[in-house]
């Protein structure tokens, strides 16, 4: 791939994640556990809007707005086997169209950190499958993380294993 092509695929993702952002299902999982609380300022008044918290679906803590995101549980960019990442040949558009814009029920809202880990844990997973493709390993270690992301960690050789 040329850089330009490189640059070209950068700007699309870029633009197709901006319009998703503004999707009425992103929004829909954002309002799902809200809790608001009046605004104290340093003098004692209330202030005219009131903190607005959200239950991250992972950890049930209570985050404010900016800690917080949206996650896919099935990712945009699969975990398996069959994954064609942006880069290969195999890859097509429509599938991480489908995959980005989805019904709200393979949304959850989830922390900042709880999402690191999640994305960690994806990374590593495909990792595991690429150098299986390869011949680098006799078979993955895990093949599917799901919502059970939380039981696993990343070992040394960076592949996902469950905890003991």
């Amino acid at each position: 791939m040329t850089p330009m092509e490189a640059f070209m695929k950068y700007k699309i993702i870029q633009a197709l994640r901006k319009v998703y952002f503004q999707m009425n299902s992103r929004k829909e999982v954002m309002n799902k556990n809200v809790k608001r609380e009046p605004f104290i300022k340093k003098d004692g008044t209330t202030g005219k809007r009131d903190r607005v918290f959200r239950q991250c679906e992972d950890c049930e803590g209570w985050f404010a707005t900016k800690e917080v995101s949206v996650d896919h549980i099935n990712p945009v960019v699969p975990c398996n086997l069959e994954s064609k990442n942006i880069g290969t040949p195999e890859f097509t558009w429509d599938s991480y169209i489908d995959r980005l814009f989805c019904p709200v029920d393979n949304l959850s809202l989830v922390c900042n950190g709880c999402h690191s880990n999640k994305t960690a844990l994806e990374r590593a997973l495909r990792k595991n499958w690429r150098d299986f493709r390869k011949g680098y390993c006799s078979e993955p270690l895990v093949t599917y993380l799901g919502k059970d992301y939380v039981n696993y960690v990343i070992d040394e050789k960076g592949y996902p294993v469950k905890k003991d």
